[in-house]
């Protein structure tokens, strides 16, 4: 049964566009001929662990479910963002120290985000656990690329910036818990959130993109 909440019917189509705008986003990134294979690998686990909680996200936010159904979805949805920020943090510490680096440090990360799950189901309010583990890669991800931007002058670099400055924005807007708006339809936190984030992982997209093709 569909949800008869609006804003939350609003929550779950805004969910659904970022899940399909992601797997859009890493067909196109796979048609970009690279030398940096690695750095595409980390990314596009990115871009499909992201599409994928997204998708999870229009479930559990668009239809009415029995609780135990619901809890499960959640529980999946939180290992799978969590991961999502890990594959966000390896990316970026690929971007400043390289393949052998990123490599190195990948298993560290990844008990990182699998310890954030396990975090999330002994600990009440796990949202807020969720909220503090992004801002802390997000944060650490701003600092490199801000670093390399002012280093060497890379347009790539700028629009990486501006693509995590739109993700921190989002997890603001949706940490708040208070936003509202109304735009032909209700939208709450949630929906406003997605609708950052996309313009946010566009732009990531696109700094790939162009640093990408620089190293062909």
């Amino acid at each position: 049964m569909i949800t008869p909440v609006a804003t939350e019917l609003t929550t779950a189509a805004t969910d659904l566009v970022l899940g399909v705008v992601s797997f859009v986003l890493l067909v196109l990134l796979h048609r970009t001929p690279v030398r940096d294979a690695q750095k595409r690998r980390f990314w596009s686990w990115m871009f499909v662990l992201l599409g994928t909680a997204s998708l999870l996200g229009t479930v559990a936010h668009g239809f009415v479910l029995p609780d135990l159904f619901v809890k499960g979805i959640w529980h999946a949805l939180y290992l799978l963002l969590g991961f999502t920020v890990g594959f966000f943090a390896i990316g970026a510490i690929h971007e400043l120290w390289g393949a052998r680096i990123s490599r190195k440090v990948l298993p560290y990360i990844l008990a990182a985000s699998l310890s954030f799950y396990l975090v999330t189901i002994f600990t009440p309010g796990s949202f807020l656990v969720f909220i503090v583990y992004e801002a802390l890669a997000l944060a650490g991800a701003l600092t490199i690329y801000i670093y390399l931007g002012v280093r060497e002058r890379l347009k790539a670099h700028f629009l990486m910036v501006a693509g995590i400055a739109f993700s921190i924005l989002a997890a603001v807007i949706q940490a708040s818990g208070r936003m509202r708006m109304t735009f032909v339809w209700d939208f709450d936190h949630n929906g406003i959130f997605h609708l950052v984030q996309i313009v946010g992982i566009i732009l990531i997209y696109r700094s790939l993109r162009v640093s990408l093709s620089i190293h062909q």
